[in-house]
């Protein structure tokens, strides 16, 4: 079973050890879960970084590599019971980041965004 830390900013080698690469990036999705009103962990599960859990809302921050060699960081909708509200907070992370920070949405068939009509 994979730990769960709650830990705040300053992301530093020896506080966040292997997710040091993605301080920046955490400290920018910590603050967004304060604003939220969403608790913050690092984790050590494989393939993931970070974990911001609501009552009814668990979304993962993890590692993603593209077929260009470009690393960033993914956030996803891990069995909420609120999906849409899930959506949600996904599209208001991508939309507040900085221009410099590497979040983008894992979407699939089931929660690609729909044009209106």
């Amino acid at each position: 079973m994979a730990t769960m830390t709650a830990l705040e900013p300053p992301y530093t080698r020896k506080r966040a050890g292997a997710h040091y690469v993605w301080s920046k990036e955490l400290e920018v999705a910590y603050a967004f879960a304060v604003r939220q009103g969403l608790a913050f962990f690092l984790t050590d599960a494989p393939y993931q970084v970070a974990k911001l859990i609501g009552d009814d809302v668990t979304l993962v921050i993890y590692p993603h590599k593209t077929s260009a060699g470009h690393r960033h960081l993914r956030v996803r909708n891990e069995n909420s019971r609120n999906k849409p509200r899930a959506l949600e907070l996904m599209a208001a992370l991508d939309a507040e980041v900085p221009g410099w920070c590497t979040f983008s949405r894992h979407w699939t068939p089931s929660n690609f965004p729909r044009a209106s009509a």
